[in-house]
């Protein structure tokens, strides 16, 4: 049993090392369906969904992939939790289902629509919004937005207009502010969490299929343009969306999915059968782009990243594929042998957050650890951690309670993490 034991840890630890060196490396799904959409709350706890009713979940950042036998239906097209046991997904004919224990169960909710639903997103426990509506190939197009305040119990269809095409993803930075995007050079915009929903952009240029914002600001859509070849494009602002920048790559291909990190750091992805897998980087907000090998031949439905390093891509015939080194070849991940040489508080993500936010550390020799929180009056709200920790890079999660296990309130806190006689302060915004 030990020598079997060894033998497994240096697999993995070889398997670690050389993924790191060749940036983004498959990982075994179980499948050979499609896969559209994917989520993680930290770097080991994530979900994917896909056809023909597919939800697989992994508790071990892919190692592992487990197939959650969701109810069948033609496909689920987005996903998301907002932490490790409370999720949505939704698809074909207006499906919505939720979970609160991870995915082990799922329950139908009330959706106001029969049109299939493209993507969602929530900033919170009970606020969220749907994307989605009828093509134009079944004539009489329409498109809608759905919105909840209660976790779902309710839906309410708060856009709907005819004879225009679907919606295929949304995004929002906070309760207020949001971007919608799909065909027709469609890109919509709310101030008001969506009573109001104005157009930013509309014609018949462009196929947008996914949205990005890291502020009310700043963002990003993706897409194709529809005249021929269809080229990638990349639009982006940074005055909120009242005007757009694009980017033609002058690829015969689709982007499909965009994350940023940050202002800076972010990822798009896509692909079609003729050119395979496309993964572009910046690491200036969008100002140059560089092509990262992606290690299946496979094209990309989907991306999420929980860091700068850590990210995972879904595709066609069952693709997952990850990162410890944000796509770049040649830099070794936490799991590797060379230990940081620094004792390093990184900044949290996501920031601002709701309701849980990851918190990442270096420690370049053994210490007595704490990290603590403290509201900004200075009153200590909760001690992550307190313990004897070897060297590394740690991470840990906060999920937004207090010592009594009630969510914190909204505003500025600060994370204090000592280590020996060294210490480290940041700053982070808990948003309603």
């Amino acid at each position: 049993m030990k020598s079997r034991l060894f033998t497994n840890l240096f697999v993995i630890l070889m398997a670690c090392v050389c993924h790191a060196q060749t940036g983004w490396y498959t990982q075994n799904s179980g499948t050979n369906r499609l896969l559209f959409d994917v989520c993680f709350v930290d770097q080991n706890t994530g979900w994917v969904c896909g056809q023909t009713g597919t939800i697989l979940h992994t508790s071990d950042g892919g190692a592992n992939w487990t197939d959650l036998n969701a109810p069948p239906i033609n496909y689920y097209s987005g996903i998301y939790f907002v932490n490790d046991s409370t999720g949505w997904v939704v698809g074909f004919g207006g499906r919505i289902q939720r979970t609160t224990d991870s995915g082990n169960t799922w329950n139908m909710q009330t959706s106001p629509t029969q049109y299939s639903i493209s993507d969602l997103y929530f900033v919170n426990a009970a606020t969220g919004w749907t994307v989605g509506g009828k093509p134009r190939t079944f004539t009489n197009p329409v498109r809608e937005i759905l919105h909840t305040t209660d976790g779902g119990n309710n839906w309410t269809t708060q856009y709907a207009v005819s004879n225009e095409e679907p919606l295929a993803a949304v995004q929002f930075v906070d309760e207020n502010h949001g971007w919608a995007v799909g065909n027709m050079s469609a890109i919509l915009h709310t101030s008001d969490g969506g009573n109001n929903w104005t157009t930013q952009m509309s014609g018949t240029g462009y196929q947008f299929e996914d949205v990005f914002f890291v502020n009310p600001d700043t963002g990003w859509v993706v897409g194709l343009d529809l005249s021929l070849p269809h080229f990638t494009v990349i639009f982006s602002t940074v005055d909120g969306g009242t005007t757009w920048n694009s980017q033609n790559f002058g690829i015969d291909d689709s982007f499909q999915g965009i994350q940023f990190v940050n202002d800076s750091t972010g990822w798009v992805v896509g692909g079609s059968s003729n050119t395979g897998a496309l993964i572009l980087h910046t690491t200036d907000g969008g100002i140059n782009w560089t092509p990262q090998t992606a290690g299946t031949s496979n094209s990309l439905s989907g991306v999420h990243f929980v860091d700068q390093n850590n990210g995972w891509a879904v595709g066609f015939n069952g693709t997952i594929i990850h990162t410890t080194t944000g796509g770049v070849v040649g830099i070794k991940d936490d799991y590797a042998n060379t230990l940081p040489n620094a004792f390093i508080l990184y900044d949290n993500y996501p920031n601002p957050f709701n309701p849980s936010t990851t918190i990442r550390y270096a420690l370049p020799k053994a210490a007595n650890v704490t990290l603590k929180i403290y509201d900004i009056l200075g009153q200590e709200i909760r001690t992550l951690v307190n313990e004897v920790q070897s060297a590394g890079i740690k991470s840990i999660v906060w999920d937004g309670r207090n010592y009594s296990n009630q969510p914190a309130s909204s505003g500025i806190y600060i994370y204090q993490l000592q280590a020996g006689n060294q210490g480290r302060t940041k700053k982070m915004i808990l948003i309603e």
